[in-house]
């Protein structure tokens, strides 16, 4: 998969965003985050776990808050563990897409790449 398909399944899978077309916000595709106290948005193209570890470690934020624990190893070797579910894993060239592919594992999203 490349960097765009799983930064897309990350933001609506594990992030839990809306992704809009509809120009109400942005002329470009846009998430909208669904905040507390205001709403907020990200056009897709600056969305990008998969090479900002900024971004990444929203991701590792989020997947915390859902209650799930997270390792990491050496050689990029990225853990998530939850008490009631099997934990997930993924190994590759970079931590941020490393986190992303092991996320969507532990959220049941099937993913190519990361070898676990």
């Amino acid at each position: 998969m490349t960097d765009q398909e799983i930064s897309l399944l990350v933001a609506e899978k594990v992030m839990g965003w809306q992704h809009l077309v509809d120009g109400s916000y942005s002329d470009e595709p846009y998430y909208f985050i669904d905040a507390i106290h205001e709403p907020r948005y990200i056009e897709v193209a600056k969305w990008q776990p998969t090479t900002r570890i900024d971004q990444a470690w929203q991701v590792v934020e989020k997947m915390v808050a859902d209650g799930w624990g997270i390792s990491i190893h050496d050689d990029w070797l990225v853990v998530f563990f939850r008490h009631d579910k099997d934990a997930q894993e993924a190994v590759d060239k970079s931590a941020a897409r490393a986190v992303c592919i092991a996320a969507l594992r532990a959220v049941g999203q099937e993913v190519d790449g990361g070898t676990p």
